[in-house]
């Protein structure tokens, strides 16, 4: 019995490093000032810090995504901002959202 239990634990083992190797995880970076409208694709003359997306981390592990987003400016205390976050999670361009802002995504 017990070189069966040894034998479950190393199976265990590989099958968490398999699952901890098969991770994605990516750094996305942005240089500041370079908003554009979302509706024309054109540069945004207004520059709002806190709407700057400058870096994002994403990953995937386990059938779970977190992201972790820098903006170019702490958000103000009052108001609210809202983000979309466009996913294309098939890479497949003909089944993606043809309108702005959504444009790119599934």
């Amino acid at each position: 019995m017990r070189r069966y239990k040894c034998i479950y634990l190393l199976f265990l083992l590989l099958l968490a490093s398999i699952i901890e190797t098969s991770a994605i995880s990516a750094i996305l970076e942005d240089p500041v000032d370079d908003l554009y409208d979302i509706w024309t694709g054109e540069k945004s003359e207004f520059y709002f810090g806190f709407i700057d997306v400058t870096r994002v981390e994403y990953g995937v592990s386990e059938g779970l995504a977190f992201f972790s987003i820098t903006l170019g400016e702490d958000l103000p205390t009052g108001g609210r901002v809202f983000f979309y976050l466009v996913i294309d999670s098939n890479g497949l361009l003909e089944d993606n959202c043809p309108d702005s802002p959504l444009d790119g995504g599934d």
